[in-house]
């Protein structure tokens, strides 16, 4: 077999590091298979990715061989950063210039390209208006049009809505199927590509475990009892949720071949129930079999018309607001009302360049409306978490950072906000030197020094892996029984489910649709959890994995 990626005990460390970023990795990708690489946010993902990228390799100490039999394209975890040209049609050209073919080659293969993606209307499009999906999708087509042997891409659907995520991997699929593309993913977001991989690679603290199917890996996890369970696909997490409850062979019910998407978990689902026939769900009781009734607004908030009134129990209260960055810029929001409650956490979601972190910015008072009314409650602080969380960092460390405000907060209180949010031990690190991840708690930290009443959230899962999102969870849950308000921008759908009181939808410039949480996921067919695709039509009101554990 034809490999196009063998590393032979690779062990790297970064100057001044006394523990390796990675240590004694052997593994081997076989040409035109799809790798997928997981693990805790820090572990050492995308320090291994960069070692198969030349121009990317990371300075240090190295030891052990990197062998790749190919040409590489790279797709970064951050559109932005990737995109070099004005255009999209520029952009796509940009290698291919860079190699000096002639211009009707390069054309011709531009064309080709952008056909082969849905790109053909944008080519001259500025990069600078496309959405975050639109960046990432020309992101992907700019790496394939040189034709490379093998593609790279780290974590490519973190900015993505749920919609532009799917699009993306069928586009990812397409390459490897259709063009032969050797594909190494490394992601956090498993819901849908652990059915489209060939192999799994686990990195746990700089060494990696390989398992030679999607099967396998979960077999094993499941097998161990392993924490690493809630990095699986929701159906796959219910699977082995009630395979461990209820085991085969005393319940006659299914367990392998263990569902792996939505499709697979309804079957999957459907037998289990008829080989549970009897038993109760749900921890001992049966789920109701209609939604629950929609939550009203509280008694001393009045509605006339679409102008929310002010009122003691609302945090932020906006009327009729309109926006646009520019004049002769389209208008983002579009004569936008809402009433945010005090003490509540509040979800919005939407595409791709709908308009959230533009009314976040709004909110915050970094942009300032053509027309409308916005008010925050008198006496109330607000500060914001940016989507770009590298804007929040002005120190040579993050101790540094954390320590900006000790002028009221207490090295105690520093140090206890690092080790909350398990960040301790990277406390005397550059900022920038943190993975994704751990930058995002490090920025998240550093906000929550500032005891604000109000907390204004842009995307606070970016980056992270499943047991960091529920360690920020439990931090959410603890500052709403301190009575906070926190509003959260996310395209991470089961975290709104599982965080949040009320969630809204915006599209078209407007919130289209605001509810009481379960009930907005309940209403949808595409913006709602994977565990409710799974069970619609076959168990009612489930939003989340703990409602179908049974």
């Amino acid at each position: 077999m034809v490999h196009s990626v063998t590393l032979d005990n690779l062990t790297f460390s970064y100057p001044d590091h006394a523990v390796p970023a990675l240590s004694s990795i052997s593994l081997t990708a076989a040409a035109g298979s799809f790798t997928l690489l997981c693990g805790k946010t820090g572990s050492g993902k995308t320090t291994l990715l960069r070692h198969l990228v030349p121009a990317l390799t990371p300075h240090g100490i190295r030891t052990g061989s990197v062998t790749v039999n190919g040409t590489v394209g790279f797709v970064q975890q951050d559109p932005d950063n990737q995109i070099v040209t004005d255009l999209v049609f520029h952009e796509l050209a940009f290698t291919l210039e860079n190699q000096g073919l002639p211009t009707q080659t390069i054309r011709r293969r531009v064309a080709e390209i952008a056909s082969f993606f849905g790109l053909e209307r944008l080519l001259e499009s500025p990069t600078q208006n496309l959405s975050g999906g639109q960046k990432q999708i020309l992101n992907l087509a700019a790496a394939l049009v040189a034709s490379p042997d093998i593609l790279v891409l780290d974590e490519p659907t973190s900015e993505l809505d749920p919609l532009a995520a799917k699009s993306f991997l069928n586009l990812l699929v397409r390459a490897n199927r259709e063009l032969g593309t050797t594909i190494i993913c490394c992601e956090h977001r498993l819901d849908d590509v652990l059915s489209l991989c060939d192999q799994v690679v686990v990195i746990e603290a700089g060494e990696c475990v390989h398992y030679p199917d999607p099967q396998e890996f979960v077999t094993q996890l499941a097998q161990a009892n392993d924490p690493l369970v809630v990095f699986l696909p929701e159906p796959t997490q219910i699977a082995v949720g009630v395979c461990s409850a209820h085991p085969p062979v005393e319940s006659g019910n299914v367990c392998e071949p263990w569902p792996l998407d939505i499709k697979s978990g309804r079957t999957w689902l459907t037998a289990s129930l008829s080989g549970l026939t009897g038993q109760s769900l749900g921890g001992g009781e049966q789920l109701p079999s209609e939604p629950q009734e929609q939550t009203e607004f509280p008694q001393n908030q009045k509605i006339i018309g679409s102008s929310p009134i002010m009122t003691k129990k609302s945090a932020v209260t906006i009327c009729d607001l309109t926006f646009r960055y520019g004049k002769q810029e389209p208008f983002i929001l579009k004569h936008l009302s809402a009433v945010f409650e005090a003490g509540k956490t509040h979800g919005i979601v939407g595409g791709n360049g709908s308009g959230k972190s533009t009314l976040l910015g709004l909110i915050a008072g970094i942009y300032k409306p053509q027309l409308g009314k916005l008010k925050i409650a008198s006496g109330l602080s607000l500060a914001a978490l940016p989507q770009n969380t590298k804007a929040s960092f002005v120190g040579d460390t993050l101790r540094q950072d954390l320590c900006e405000y000790d002028s009221y907060v207490s090295a105690e209180v520093i140090e206890a906000m690092a080790e909350r949010l398990s960040l301790s031990h990277l406390l005397d690190r550059h900022p920038y030197d943190l993975s994704g991840g751990e930058r995002q708690k490090a920025a998240l930290a550093k906000l929550l020094l500032l005891e604000p009443d109000i907390l204004l959230l842009d995307e606070p899962t970016k980056g992270l892996d499943a047991l960091a999102k529920k360690e920020i969870a439990s931090v959410l849950d603890a500052l709403h029984k301190e009575g906070r308000t926190i509003i959260i921008v996310t395209h991470d759908l089961p975290f709104a489910a599982a965080c949040t009181h009320t969630c809204s939808l915006l599209a078209n410039g407007e919130l289209i649709a605001t509810d009481e949480t379960r009930a907005f996921f309940n209403g949808n067919n595409f913006y709602t959890t994977p565990t409710n695709r799974m069970t619609r039509g076959i168990l009612n009101n489930c939003i989340l994995v703990e409602d179908v554990i049974f």
